[in-house]
Formats: C-alpha cells, structure tokens, sequence
C-alpha cells in the first residue's frame, strides 16, 4: 500500500564569475554592423529569458516585427522580425529600444498549434534611456506571463498565455534584426556587452544577483557571448545548455573597452537655479494626507524665490508643496501641506490651512524652526503632523513643536511639487536655489527614531506608511521616478541639472540596545526584536544554542530580525550590536528565547488513487507521524465532510466512500489539529456511474521519471493541450523513476515534477523494469512487492472499482464510466498461461462487459527504437503469451512504454512472430487513422510511447517496425485519450505542443460478443443475479468433450465435473446450488469447455 512535495527546482544552477577575463564589449554603427548567428536552431525556445548591457552612443534605425507588433524597434537581441505569418518564418524573439520614446522593448509572434499563428505580443518599458549611459537589460518570457527588466529592476509585465514560434529559422542576432533569409533591418548604435540567452524564464532575484557577474555557463544558458575578444570576427558562444552557435561580425564592428557591470545607480539630485525650474505632480490626490511626514535631503545655494501660503501663513522659498495661497479660504484650494525656507531668517517653516468640516477652514498653521540654515551644506529636513502637533526635525533633532489640534485639507487639489508652490491650476509661484534629494512623503507622522533610523538611507522599496519617495536618482531626462503610489514627477524649466547628491553621513548618538525582545515563536523560526538606536547604519544579530561555543552572525536594517532553521524545543541566547557612523558599539547584553515542538509540515503533497464512482484514495507524506484528516465538499472554501484515520504515521492514507458518481469535490489534508494543504488545486471527480457515456479524458505517459528538462516540457505542452479539460485517468506506463525506482527518485523526478497534476488526477500506475531495479526479469526479487514503488501507490486489489479482483497491486483491472482498464506487470509477474496473471486476466477479461477495453504494461511487444522486440524476452513474451489472450477478448488499444520511440500500430490481429512475419492479413482494416470497429470487434492498436522524459533517438537497424503506420524518434511526447460514447481519439502530444499522430476507432454495433469460438457451442446462465441456484444451460452443436467449473475470482475451483465427459450434440443442463456448496455471497465465473475451448460467464451470488 502506498503516497508529493511543492515543485521547487530540484536542478542547482552554478554560475562562474570570470574576474579574469580581459573585459570587452562591441562597437556598433548604427547602419550596418551587426552579429549574426544564422538559423540557429540551438537559440530558439518555447520560454526564455533575453539579458545583454547596452550603451546608447546615438541614434540607430528601427526594424518592424511585423503587423501588430513592434513598429520601429532597434534590435538588441532578435531571433528574426516581421517577414510572414502563421509558419516558422514567424519570429521567436525581439529584445530592442522603442524608436519613439526610447524605452525598452520586446515581442514575439505565436507559435505552431497556438490560437492565433503569427500574431505579435509586443510589450513595452517604462523608463526613458539616455545615451552615454551603460544599461543592463532583460526580457523573460515564461510560456504566460512577459516582463521587461531594467538594470534588474521590473519595468512591464504583460500577460499573454500564448507560446512563441520557438520553431523559427529566421535567423539569431545581435544588433540588428535578420529575416529567414539573413538580411537585416534596423540598426543599434553604441556597444554591447554580456549577451546571453536561456530557455527559460529567470526570476527578478536571478536577474539581479547576477546582473554584475560575467556568467561562463550555467544551465539553461543557450546562448553566452561575453563579448572578450580583442580581434577577429567570432562572438563565441560559452552557453553550457547543449548549443555551440558561434555568432560572425559583420561589417567590421569594433572591439572596445566593456562596460563595469554597475548599473545606474550613482547617488544624484535635481539642481533647481531659482528662476523657472521645478518637479510637478499635478494634481496627484494620493498624496493628499491628513496626517503626514515630509522630508528630504537639501544644499542651498542661493537666496531663490518666495511665495505665501495665504493670509496668516508664511513667505517662504518652497521645498515641498501642495498648495499655496490661492486667493480662497474654506474650500478644496486650501493647503495641504508646506515645507520651505524662510527667507527672512533662514530657518525651516512649514503650513497647512485647516480643512473642512474643522473649526476654522482655511485658516493657516504655520510653525517656524530655530536653527538658521548656512549656504552650499547639505541638511536632513523632516516636518511631522499627527493630527495634533506640528514637529520640526533638522538632522534627526527636534527642533519646534506646535498643538494646533486641527486636521489640514486633505482634499484639497492644489498640484504638488518639489521646488516651487502650485496652485489648482497648476501655476507656480517661489523657486528654490540649490539641490534636493532623497524627498519622501509618509501618511503618518513618523517618531523621532524612525526618523533617525533611514536618515542616512536611500530607501528603494516601499515599506508600510510610505505615499512617496522620490531617490532623484534618474540621472537623466525629465522625469523623476518615485517609491510607492503610481507619482512619478516630471521637470519642468529650463534652468535645472542632474547634479551629485547628498552624502547621507548625519552622525548621531549611537549605543547599544538596551532592550530585547522575542516574538511570533514556531518550532524552526523566531522573531527578534530590540530597541531602535537613533544614528544607527545597520545591526549585527549574533545567537546560539544555550551552551554552545560558537555564535552565529546575521544583519539587519531594521530593529528586528527572523531568524529562520532553529531547532525544535531548544532554548537559544542572542546579543545585538549596532553599527554606527562612528563605529561599532559593543554587544548587548544576552536574551533568550525557546522555539516550540515541531509542526508535521507537508514534504510529499496530496495525491489520488483507486477512483471509482463511489469513492477516492487520498495519499500525501508529512515530515513527523501524527493522525490523517481529509475534509471535503462540493464548493471551494467549505468542507462540512471529513474522514480521520487515527493510525499515527507519516505515509497518510484515507479513503472517502459514499460520495456521488461523476461529481466536483474540493477537499483539504492535514491532521486532527492542523490543515496542511487545501487549496483551489486540491479537487476531484468521481468516476461516473460504470456503463455510462460520459465523456472521459486519459493522460498516459511513459519512462518519464528521469528529473530532465523534457519531463517538465512534456508535462507543460499536455496541460497546455487539456487547458480546460479536467483529467480523469493519470495512467503511468512503467520506469516511472530513473534510474533505480528509489522513494528518492520518485520524491525527486516524480513528486518533484507534478505536484500541481497529482492534486487532482487521479494516478493509476503500471511498474517498468526501473521501478523494481533491474533485478531481473521474473526473478525471486521481482516477483516479490518489496519495492517503494507498491509502497506509494493504492491499486484496487478486491475489484473496489470494478472488474475482477486480482488481490495484488502488480496486476489490476477497473472501470471508469464504459471504459475497462487492465494494468499488467510485464516484469515482475509470470505470464505463461497457467500463471495467476494469465488466469486472471483471462478471466477478468471473460467477465467485462464494458464498450471499451483498454490495457497498459511497460514492456512493448512491437517496437525498434531503443529495444527489439525481436530479441529481447520480456517484450517477446508479451507478444507471444499475453497478446493472443488480450486479441481474444477484443481488447481496443494497448499502451506501453520502455523504448524510448513513438510507435503507432494499424488495427492489427495475430502477429506474434517476429517482425518481418507481419502481412497485410494481419491488418484488420486498411485505416490509417480513422478506425470503424463492427461486430465481433476483432483488431487491437498498439502504441508505444517511452519518451515522458528520455531523450529520443536510438533505433535498430530494421526501424521502423513492420506492423505500425507511426513511428517517430525525434518527438518527446505523452499521450490524451478522449473517449465519448461510441468514440475513441488518440494523440501523441510532444513538448512542443504539436500532434505529431492521432487516431480514432468508432464502434458500431451494441452486443457485446464473447471471444469468437472455431467450435459450435454457446450457453448461458440463469438467473443472474441469483440468491441460492444457477443454472448452465449449453447447446452442443457436434459431439465433444465437456468439463464444466465453478471458480472463484482468483481462479480457485469451487465445484464441477469431476473428470471430462462426453455428450452427444443437442441441449443441456447443469445446476450450482449455493446452499449445497456453502459458499458466500459474491462474483464468481462458469467455465465451460468443449473439446478444449472454453468460454466463461460471470455469475453473482446476491445475499
């Protein structure tokens, strides 16, 4: 009896950073100087990520990627541009800089098998780029979602769940962008340096962390070109991910000294000269506040310009606005808040007018500061307003506090600005002379700790409180990027500059912490915390286990810390030492704190085994033993059912019954205390009630365990296949886990590669030669069930969901709606017909009365790529002993796996020599792919399909094999069955999402006819379903030979004719009384044999 863990990547990726290199780049006209790498097969991909630095030296011309697409694009990276629609002249990649407004740019034209071939999914940056500057660009694309990244910081996204044409031959380059034919279009002007290519989609913290690195190789990188050269015309490719594609220069571009491989990021202001220069906002209410913090960094370096907040207000050169005196009190014109200088003095003096529905609106709260400011040195202003106070900070140090008790207009629509005071119409008044950075607007006030601890700091993401921070570190253009709400300023004057920025180096009383706290204890993780230290950097955090010698060493920029991978039920110490301006303070004195006992957590998530119309297995794997709970129902969120197994354990397994046939259940896993799992994933159906039509939808896939690239590409193209069609049937056709059938491996390269599949399709799986280790063929150790294979599947052994019972997970039939399955082990069985695999299978075949039939087992009994089925006994013992019997009963498709090729048969029957023996006979119909079965439903297809996860490729020297119409080694695939009513469709769905093969087989016809007899004999049973008698009633058309059993499900005899009999030709009898044999209620089978054939019925004992 038999159980996932959350998908994580289970490959690790190493990166070289290259130190050493000679550091180059290319220098590129602008009119014909381009790199190309012709076709360039090696360089196309479904996912990717496109990354390069770039330097802007002047104007380039632009390439069009086609209608709807790109208009004018300069290329940085492009595999081909626009040229024809809807083929593999289609583009797969365009990296570039928008012609019109300088941003970055990037698209792609769909791909084969898409909804719409050729169209073009273009996406846009949002920065605007400057010559003379170094950039590092990227562009991902995940088979969803697009993103544009500039110097790793995310610019667009765009979702467009479509894949590209990852099949183009247009060719790959840089630079310049190439059609099929390798002719150019557009030109980029400048250098470039770092270019690299990987298929697939890198995360922003991977851009970022190695953003500055030279990277030699790396999984997944398909493409490298460090650009190193000093001469020649080859941009050699490092890319470690299986693709030497070398590019050639064209037209002679120049080696030239590289960029540093730091990006953007050098600390800047906005110098404003007093006369017309200011950054606006409009009239932005997000940064309407009624309570708040303004604050920023300031040089004054000059007298600059006054304006008036109002009557009763300040005159003053502004720094930070929104409002001034707009010649109206009491109305939406009030001010919001003011920050500026006053001229008369030089001291800090802020104001805002009360607002409405308050005491006196419109009416002004000035409050003045005391410290004169001095000319051309930098100073941390900040002005706070609770509700209640005014406060004024200069440096970090308190200097005025004024009650007023009255709220500002926080509805007011004044323009914001930084430098000037706006009014509602937008018109400015005041200027100021020097240089501002680091401004930022916070919707609460902001104690003096807060203050002091990030007055030192640029602030790069948006903590809680944070309306706005303005860093001023664009560098170039007109606009000035912004932290928090959607306001980003534009500059607008003519007297203004880019200039350095402020030096972030207030010195302020720093000591230790004094207090020590600890908080939102778990069994692996605490949070530390301790008082704030004003004028304090950072904070060293060292702790320990109680007793040990050695501390650990962590840092944060905060007064407090997680720390993460403690032990469960220990009691640990911590000091904390702050880093100052100055220096470092000594350590704190020591805290403890004691983690609590361990939580089960999840390390194999849910999955289903043995469905049935009634009821499901629900399997998963937790890292400590506690009880099993499932709890269930029929909408998302509610869950008034559930099932507890008390057995303490960490392989958990429930089984739900009475549940409705061909019905939705969401459900959630855990134990009696906690729910470990449950989410929009965690659902099933039931199967339909058995003998039905509904339609039914089967996912097989074969020796695909191998933790590769293709399990997961195979895995992605099906679901992109099904899109919304729910699977019903997960059937593994054997090698399930490479290389050895270890509970590692299928931790790893199975639970590891469908943790999202198993939440919800429910997995009946057949064992390969992998699973049970290679041990041998039928040996003592294969024909046993100690392999973790048995360990984490439930099959139904008892005919729990149909069929006959086979009281062993290595063999087992079931039904789902008018399908009948058989799972075979063509490895660690014996199979000759006297072998309880053979008899049950016959007789389990005997008793099925369902449309279809369709059976699966490893081992191939047809096939010429990696194995022969020619040579090789397991696959001829397959074909030679199952095969006959499986022909017999008419069986519709067999599915194996084991060579790693895709085979497809005709609808064949009796071929069971070797491969050059097939004739035309042997075909049931002349079909190819469109399949019309009549009574007695003779002719079987075969199909093999062991490419889920191995590389293709290898075949013997007589490939193909003789009896299939299909035979492929290039594809890696899995197969779809949809069956509804009297239809079968098959297909091959490879890792690109194409179809490579489909077929289908039409019944016609409604008797479900025995296997067919050369003897003149029929006979039934009656009644069926009976309590106590049966009845055999048998016609013999000739003379013969006559034994007539009762059996049990296993094939046990319960009664019959002694010894064989003769009887004449014409009609007899023959009576089974339950209540003479003693026997119990249940299914068992009639055997008749005449002559030595012999036919079988099934008959049930009701209570």
């Amino acid at each position: 009896m038999k159980i996932y863990k959350t998908f994580l990547s289970i490959g690790l990726i190493f990166f070289s950073a290259v130190n050493s290199f000679s550091q180059k780049s290319l220098s590129f006209n602008g009119s014909s100087q381009y790199v190309t790498f012709g076709s360039a097969a090696g360089l196309g991909s479904g996912s990717f990520t496109l990354e390069c630095w770039f330097y802007i030296a002047g104007n380039g011309t632009g390439a069009s990627t086609g209608s709807g697409g790109i208009t004018s694009g300069i290329p940085l990276i492009a595999k081909g541009r626009g040229e024809s629609d809807g083929s593999n002249l289609d583009m797969n990649y365009f990296l570039g800089i928008n012609s019109s407004n300088n941003v970055l740019c990037a698209d792609f034209e769909e791909g084969t098998g898409q909804p719409s071939p050729g169209l073009n999914h273009p996406v846009y940056g949002v920065t605007a780029l400057c010559n003379n500057v170094w950039y590092h660009a990227a562009a991902t694309y995940d088979g969803s979602i697009w993103k544009i990244y500039l110097n790793g910081n995310l610019e667009s996204s765009l979702t467009v769940n479509r894949l590209p044409q990852s099949l183009s031959i247009q060719h790959a380059s840089i630079a310049s962008a190439l059609n099929s034919s390798g002719t150019p279009s557009g030109y980029f002007n400048g250098k470039m340096d770092e270019v690299r290519i990987w298929n697939y989609a890198r995360s922003q913290s991977e851009i970022q962390n190695n953003l500055a690195l030279q990277i030699s190789s790396a999984a997944g990188l398909i493409g490298r070109y460090g650009l190193n050269s000093t001469s020649g015309t080859v941009a050699t490719n490092s890319g470690s991910a299986g693709t030497i594609v070398n590019g050639t220069l064209i037209n002679t571009p120049l080696w030239v000294a590289g960029t540093t491989f730091t990006p953007l990021t050098a600390n800047s202001s906005v110098q404003f000269t007093g006369t017309n220069s200011y950054i606006t906002f409009g009239n932005n209410a997000s940064l309407n506040s009624s309570q708040f913090t303004l604050e920023c960094w300031f040089i004054r370096e000059g007298t600059g310009t006054t304006t008036t907040t109002g009557t009763g207000g300040v005159t003053a050169v502004p720094i930070i606005t929104k409002g001034r005196g707009d010649g109206t009190d009491g109305t939406t014109k009030d001010v919001n808040y003011f920050l500026g200088l006053r001229s008369t003095d030089n001291k800090i003096v802020a104001d805002f007018e009360e607002g409405t529905g308050q005491a006196s609106p419109g009416t002004n709260h000035p409050v003045a500061g005391v410290t004169a400011i001095q000319s051309n040195v930098w100073y941390h202003v900040a002005v706070s307003y609770d509700g209640a106070n005014w406060k004024i900070y200069l440096n970090g140090n308190l200097e005025t506090t004024l009650a007023v008790n009255s709220a500002p207009q926080s509805s007011s629509i004044e323009h914001a600005a930084i430098g000037t005071a706006l009014n509602s119409a937008g018109t400015a008044a005041g200027y100021f002379k020097g240089r501002i950075d680091e401004a930022r607007i916070w919707n609460y006030a902001r104690t003096p700790a807060e203050i002091q601890n990030n007055i030192n700091a640029q602030i790069t993401s948006a903590p809680a409180g944070l309306i706005a921070r303005w860093g001023m570190n664009d560098n170039c253009g007109t606009s000035v990027s912004n932290v928090g709400i959607s306001a980003t300023g534009s500059i607008v004057g003519s007297n203004w500059n880019w200039n350095s920025g402020a030096p972030f180096n207030i010195g302020l009383l720093c000591t230790s912490p004094a207090t020590l706290t600890a908080s939102s204890v778990s069994s692996s993780s605490e949070t530390l915390w301790w008082n704030s230290v004003p004028g304090a950097i950072t904070y060293n955090i060292q702790y320990k286990e109680s007793g040990a010698i050695n501390w650990n060493t962590i840092s944060s920029s905060v007064n407090s810390v997680t720390v993460s991978n403690l032990k469960s039920s220990t009691q640990y110490q911590f000091q904390v030492q702050t880093v100052c301006p100055s220096g470092n303070t000594a350590f704190s004195s020591t805290s403890n704190f004691t983690t609590t006992a361990s939580p089960a957590l999840i390390i194999r998530g849910a999955y289903l085994n043995s469905v049935t119309s009634s009821g499901i297995v629900i399997k998963w794997r937790t890292d400590i033993a506690t009880d099993s709970k499932v709890s269930y129902g029929s909408a998302l969120g509610n869950y008034p059912l559930s099932i507890v197994n008390p057995t303490i354990t960490t392989e958990h397994t429930v089984q739900l019954s009475n549940l409705n046939p061909g019905a939705k259940y969401y459900y959630q896993i855990g134990n009696s205390n906690t729910v470990l799992q449950g989410d929009a994933e965690n659902y099933f159906f039931t199967a339909p009630v058995t003998g039905s039509t509904s339609s039914v939808r089967i996912w097989a896939l074969g020796d695909f365990g191998a933790g590769t690239t293709i399990e997961s590409s195979v895995r992605d193209a099906y679901l992109a296949n099904a899109g919304s069609t729910n699977t019903n049937l997960f059937l593994f056709l054997g090698d399930n886990a490479y290389e050895n059938g270890t509970d590692a491996q299928y931790q790893t390269n199975v639970f590891g590669y469908f943790s999202s599949p198993f939440k919800h399709f429910p997995v009946m799986p057949a064992p390969g030669n992998h699973d049970y280790n290679n041990v041998g063929y039928q040996s003592s150790t294969a024909l046993t069930t100690n392999w973790p294979y048995f360990d984490i599947f439930n099959m139904p052994t008892a005919a729990e969901s149909g069929g006959v019972a086979s009281g062993t997970e290595k063999y087992y039939s079931y039904n789902y709606a008018n399908i009948h399955f058989v799972a075979l082990d063509s490895y660690g069985s014996l199979n000759s017909s006297t072998s309880p695999m053979y008899l049950w299978l016959q007789n389990d075949l005997a008793a099925n009365t369902q449309r279809w039939t369709i059976v699966y087992f490893h081992h191939a009994p047809y096939t010429k790529g990696s194995h022969d089925s020619d040579t090789e006994t397991e696959l001829i013992d397959m074909r030679q002993k199952i095969n006959p019997l499986l022909e017999q009963y008419h069986v519709d498709l067999v599915l194996c796996g084991h060579s790693h090729v895709n085979e497809r048969s005709y609808l064949i029957k009796g071929h069971y020599g070797l491969a050059n023996t097939f004739t035309p006979a042997m075909k049931v119909s002349s079909a190819t792919n469109a399949f019309t079965k009549t009574p007695p439903y003779d002719g079987t297809i075969y199909a093999v399909c062991g490419t889920g996860g191995k590389t293709p490729g290898t075949t013997k020297p007589d490939w193909p094999m003789p009896c299939m119409f299909y035979s492929n080694n290039t594809f890696s695939c899995s197969i779809a069955i949809d069956v509804s009513g009297d239809v079968l469709t098959c297909k091959f769905v490879a890792s690109d999402g194409s179809i490579p093969d489909q077929f289908t087989i039409t019944k016609t016809g409604s008797v479900k006819l025995e296997p067919k007899s050369n003897l003149n004999f029929d006979f039934t049973v009656s009644p069926n379903p009976s309590s106590d008698v049966f009845f055999i009633n048998y016609n013999l058309y000739t003379e013969g030979i006559v034994n007539v059993k009762l059996l049990d499900v296993t094939g046990r005899i319960i009664e019959g004719t002694e010894n064989d009999i003769y009887q004449e030709e014409g009609s007899w009898s023959f009576m089974i009384n339950k209540t003479d044999l003693k026997i119990a209620s249940g299914i068992y089978l009639v055997a008749l044999t005449v002559n030595g054939e012999t036919q079988t019925r099934k008959i049930i004992f009701a209570e």
